[in-house]
């Protein structure tokens, strides 16, 4: 399992960063030789909702999606980006907060979306955090790129 910690210098707040469907899709992706090895829950698989909007998501893909700098430099990123909302954080409120998203074959990040939502003060930080993504490497299949869908959960935790 991998876990984050960052410390909020002004509140001594921490943040938990798991994204375990995440590692485990990125490092997957990597090292699978077939589509049969491919894991497929942490990734949109509802092609029709997407072609609907112009564009086909296909899975499996061969290269999934990757953070520029990867998986630590994913981490840095929300860690340095991510601010506990202060509504938020006076009413305890923490939890898991799951987004979809979907890497357009330009490394765009669009159609952001909570999958699983804790509050909608946090749903919303952690879209908007994602929404601000810089380009991501995107997927390929066939080697070609392709837009792939994405899962990121985000927990947000209190000391």
């Amino acid at each position: 399992m991998q876990t984050i910690i960052i410390q909020n210098n002004m509140k001594n707040i921490l943040f938990v960063f798991a994204v375990l469907l995440s590692a485990a899709t990125m490092q997957a992706g990597r090292n699978a030789s077939s589509y049969d090895e491919m894991p497929t829950d942490s990734v949109e698989t509802n092609k029709d909702s997407v072609e609907e909007k112009g564009y086909v998501c296909y899975q499996p893909v061969e290269v999934m999606p990757s953070f520029p700098g990867g998986f630590g430099a994913l981490m840095k990123y929300l860690s340095t980006n991510i601010k506990y909302p202060e509504e938020a954080e006076r009413l305890h409120i923490q939890g898991r907060v799951v987004c979809t998203f979907v890497v357009r074959k330009n490394g765009a990040v669009s159609d952001v979306k909570v999958k699983q939502s804790v509050d909608p003060q946090l749903d919303g930080e952690a879209v908007r955090v994602i929404r601000r993504m810089p380009k991501w490497i995107p997927g390929k299949r066939n080697g070609e790129d392709e837009d792939v869908g994405y899962t990121l959960p985000i927990t947000f935790k209190l000391r």
